[in-house]
C-alpha cells in the first residue's frame, strides 16, 4: 500500500476497515408504572451495543432479582422504588439506576355486610384483586306435634363457612344470597330448613353454608353442613319427648373451626345443651317446669371469638352468642339467635322461628377469617 501527498492524501492498495467492539449503554422502560399491590410490571431491556448478560435489581437493594434480558416482577408491597440494571458485553458493562421509578399504592380496605334476605350483588370496587368472605346459614325452625303424640323438636343450628384470597376483578359483580331462618311449624312432619346463604360467580359457589335442619316431630334437626369452604357445621336441635313439659332445645350456629353446641334434650334420658366450640353458638336448653325450650345462640361475622354458652338450669334458657357481634337466642319464644341459631319450640303455640343466616365480605391487606377480620 503507498501513500503521496499532492494537496491531498492519496492511499493506493487495500484499505481494512476494523470494528471497534463497544461496551453496553444501559437503558430500560417498564410498563406500568404506578398501580395497586400486589403490582406486576414487565421491564424491557433498551441497552446499546449488544449486551450479552443482564443483572436487575428491581429495589436497587443490593441483591439482584433477575438475570433475564426482559423480566416481569411483582411488587407485593406499597412504596417507591429504584430500579438498577447492569447490562455487560466482552467489551465492558455499564449500569443505570432509575430513581423512585415504581410507585406501589396499598389495596383499598373496606367490608360489607349482607343481612337482607335474598338474593342482592356485591359490585367489586376499583383496586381490588382479592376478597376474603364468611357465609353463615339460617337456623332450623322448631316443630310441634300432637297426634298421634306429642312431640316438639327444636332445630338445628346453621353452618358457618368461610373463603380468604378469592381472586376477583375490579368492577365485576358476584351475586350475594343470604338464607332465612327456617319457619316454625305446629303439626304436619318436618319444620322449615333454613336457608342457604352463599356467594357465587354465574352459578359457581365460591362461598356457601348450609342452613340447618327443621325439627321432625320427636327429632331435633340436624345442623346445617358447610357446602363450599372451611368453618363448622351447626349444632344439632334436641329431640322432643312426648311429655307436655319437656321440648327439645334449637342447636347453636356452627363455629369458625368446630360444631355449634347441641340442642338439650328429655328423650329416652336427659341431655343437657352443649356450648358451642370453635366460636359457635351454644346450644338451647329445654325446661323440666315449663311448656317452651330456648333457642340456639347464633354467631358472629366479625372472625373468631368466644365460644357460645350453653342454657343451664332446665329452665328453658338460651344458648349464647358465639364470637364477636353473635346474639344469643331467646328463651320462653325460643327463636334462634343471629346469625344461624335455630329455634327451639314450644307446646300449644306455634313453634319459634331460627336465627337468619348473614354474609360478610372484606378486602385490604393482610385481612382474612377467621382472626384478622375486624
Amino acid at each position: 500500500m503507498g501513500v503521496s501527498y499532492n494537496g491531498r492524501i492519496n492511499i493506493t492498495g487495500r484499505v481494512v476497515a476494523q470494528k471497534l467492539n463497544l461496551a453496553p449503554i444501559a437503558d430500560f422502560s417498564a410498563i406500568p408504572l404506578t398501580g395497586t399491590a400486589s403490582l406486576s410490571v414487565d421491564f424491557t431491556d433498551l441497552s446499546t451495543n449488544n449486551p450479552t448478560s443482564w443483572a436487575w435489581d428491581f429495589q436497587n437493594n443490593g441483591s439482584t432479582d433477575s438475570t433475564l434480558q426482559n423480566p416481569t416482577f411483582a411488587y407485593t408491597s406499597a412504596g417507591t422504588y429504584s430500579v438498577k440494571l447492569t447490562a455487560t458485553n466482552a467489551s465492558g458493562d455499564d449500569t443505570i439506576i432509575k430513581n423512585s421509578y415504581i410507585t406501589v399504592d396499598a389495596p383499598p380496605t373496606g367490608q360489607q355486610l349482607f343481612t337482607t334476605l335474598g338474593t342482592q350483588s356485591f359490585i367489586v370496587p376499583a383496586g381490588v384483586t382479592s376478597i376474603s368472605v364468611v357465609t353463615v346459614g339460617g337456623g332450623g325452625g322448631g316443630h310441634t306435634t300432637n297426634t298421634p303424640t306429642t312431640y316438639a323438636s327444636g332445630g338445628g343450628g346453621g353452618s358457618t363457612s368461610y373463603v380468604n384470597n378469592l381472586v376477583v376483578t375490579p368492577g365485576e359483580t358476584l351475586t350475594v344470597v343470604v338464607g332465612d331462618g327456617g319457619n316454625g311449624v305446629q303439626g304436619g312432619s318436618v319444620a322449615g330448613t333454613g336457608g342457604i346463604s352463599r356467594v357465587h360467580r354465574s352459578g359457581t359457589n365460591l362461598v356457601a353454608a348450609n342452613g340447618g335442619a327443621g325439627g321432625a316431630s320427636q327429632n331435633g334437626g340436624a345442623g346445617g353442613t358447610v357446602l363450599v369452604g372451611t368453618g363448622g357445621t351447626g349444632g344439632r336441635g334436641g329431640d322432643g319427648q312426648g311429655v307436655y313439659s319437656a321440648p327439645g332445645g334449637g342447636g347453636g350456629a356452627g363455629g369458625y373451626s368446630s360444631t355449634g353446641g347441641r340442642g338439650g334434650q328429655r328423650l329416652n334420658s336427659d341431655i343437657n345443651a352443649t356450648a358451642g366450640s370453635g366460636g359457635g353458638g351454644g346450644g338451647g336448653q329445654f325446661s323440666l317446669a315449663g311448656n317452651f325450650s330456648g333457642g340456639g345462640g347464633g354467631i358472629g361475622v366479625l372472625g373468631t371469638g368466644t365460644n357460645g354458652t350453653a342454657g343451664t338450669g332446665f329452665s328453658g334458657a338460651a344458648g349464647g352468642g358465639g364470637s364477636s357481634g353473635g346474639a344469643g337466642g331467646a328463651g320462653g319464644s325460643g327463636i334462634g339467635g343471629s346469625y344461624g341459631g335455630g329455634a327451639g319450640t314450644r307446646f300449644n303455640a306455634a313453634p319459634a322461628k331460627g336465627g337468619q343466616g348473614a354474609v360478610r365480605i372484606i378486602w385490604g391487606s393482610g385481612r382474612s377469617f377467621p382472626s384478622n377480620a375486624a
